[in-house]
């Protein structure tokens, strides 16, 4: 394990080539006079067994081959990329939940087209309670045993897709704030949407039950179209409606849409739990 302090000097990470869990203070903490560990470029991994907890990213996390057991936590980050170039082999276990993902509306998790081969894929990738700014996209392989749950989705292009090209993937409970009419869940092969929420698009979801320019009535949400901000709150009021609240009628448990349902405990500091 390695333990990163808040600093006001960037740090730089690279030739990890062994399991190794990276823990820093957080991405917007309250603690160490404010200050996070921030890495100043793009991470590039090659690595299986690998945990990044709490850190500020100013560029993206890159993996350039297959690897199992990627949990990406409370960290800050422009994207995620997956590159392993052309040949067979999966990714097991991969897990993004709770993080900031800044993505400027562009692709926030992309693995390449060209890079595909017909036998490479996904297993047991979670991607959950995540406010995610941009789109899922050219996850064209295989998806098995997949989800992607209680994340706020932000669109502030309101030409680009939430989600293109996925495959064998359940889409629940999530929060899709956004202004895009047009191709907002571009995505085809088996991808069930169940318990979602749209707003203000009027665009249909593919299929299950989710609703429809509906308000979550958040706290202090973002501006539609906007800039993401610390200082938004993404917690459901008492008078958010019943379809965000869950059967239980109580906001912010469990069984909610958006951030703090779930399995997670998303929090707009990041400091590790």
């Amino acid at each position: 394990t390695i333990m990163l302090q808040g600093s006001v000097t960037a740090y730089t990470i690279g030739g990890v080539n062994k399991g190794v869990t990276i823990i820093g203070p957080g991405f917007n903490t309250t603690s160490v006079n404010g200050a996070e560990a921030m890495v100043s470029s793009e991470i590039s991994l090659d690595v299986n067994n690998i945990r990044i907890i709490g850190l500020s990213v100013q560029g993206n996390i890159k993996f350039t081959g297959f690897f199992n057991d990627i949990t990406i936590k409370r960290t800050r980050f422009n994207a995620l990329t997956f590159a392993p170039g052309f040949g067979s082999g999966t990714w097991l276990n991969t897990t993004i939940e709770e993080c900031f993902i800044v993505g400027n509306s562009g692709s926030v998790m992309d693995c390449p087209t060209y890079n595909w081969p017909n036998n490479a894929g996904f297993y047991n990738l979670k991607i959950r309670n995540n406010i995610i700014n941009g789109t899922i996209s050219s996850l064209n392989a295989y998806i098995i045993n997949s989800v992607i749950s209680n994340n706020v989705f932000l669109a502030t292009n309101a030409t680009n897709p939430n989600l293109l090209n996925c495959q064998n993937v359940n889409v629940v409970n999530n929060i899709f704030l956004t202004n895009n009419n047009s191709t907002a869940y571009n995505s085809y092969n088996n991808v069930q949407y169940n318990n979602n929420i749209s707003y203000p698009t009027t665009l249909a979801f593919p299929n299950g039950t989710n609703y429809v320019n509906v308000n979550p009535m958040l706290v202090t949400p973002p501006a539609i179209p906007g800039i993401i901000s610390f200082t938004n709150d993404y917690h459901l009021q008492s008078s958010s409606p019943d379809s965000a609240k869950g059967p239980d009628g109580l906001p912010n448990t469990t069984d909610d849409i958006g951030l703090h349902g779930g399995t997670g405990f998303y929090t707009m500091t990041g400091e590790p739990a």
